[in-house]
């Protein structure tokens, strides 16, 4: 005999009944699918996970939710360097002032980089001339700052 009990703690037991029968045993694994909570690591019964099935009220993501590339951040910081490069200099005292934007426009860079990956490299018209201005200007101030281009 089959029977499912509900401890106070919000933990479910399942009681097989006879070990040896067969019958019972093999009966119990397309029940348990069904049952409508989870037990969790904290012994309390949790909602089950959203399918993403129609109809589905869980806490799926919207399309407004997705995290987009936005190149505009680092095209901003590179052109602060290239505009320190062109009216104050490359080395004396000016590396106190490029040397953390430029760290700052990289690290914006990669992470944008990241985000496109993972949006499968779909960005809109706007970004993608985004995309190049910040990956040209990245270029040109390493150009600069190893002395292979002088603006």
């Amino acid at each position: 005999m089959n029977s499912i009990e509900s401890t106070s703690a919000g933990e479910i037991t399942q009681d097989a009944g006879k070990a040896g029968d067969a019958e019972d045993a093999g009966d119990l694994a397309p029940r348990a699918p069904r049952i409508a909570g989870v037990i969790g690591v904290t012994g309390a019964l949790e909602a089950p996970e959203a399918t993403g099935e129609a109809g589905d009220t869980g806490d799926s993501e919207d399309a407004g939710d997705v995290e987009t590339p936005g190149w505009f951040p680092a095209v901003f910081l590179f052109g602060v360097v290239a505009f320190i490069f062109l009216f104050g200099g490359v080395w004396s005292w000016w590396p106190l002032l490029w040397a953390p934007l430029f760290v700052a426009a990289v690290g914006m860079a990669t992470y944008e980089w990241r985000l496109v990956v993972r949006n499968r490299w779909r960005m809109p018209v706007e970004e993608w001339a985004l995309f190049v201005i910040a990956n040209a200007g990245c270029a040109l101030s390493l150009a600069v700052v190893l002395g292979l281009l002088r603006l």
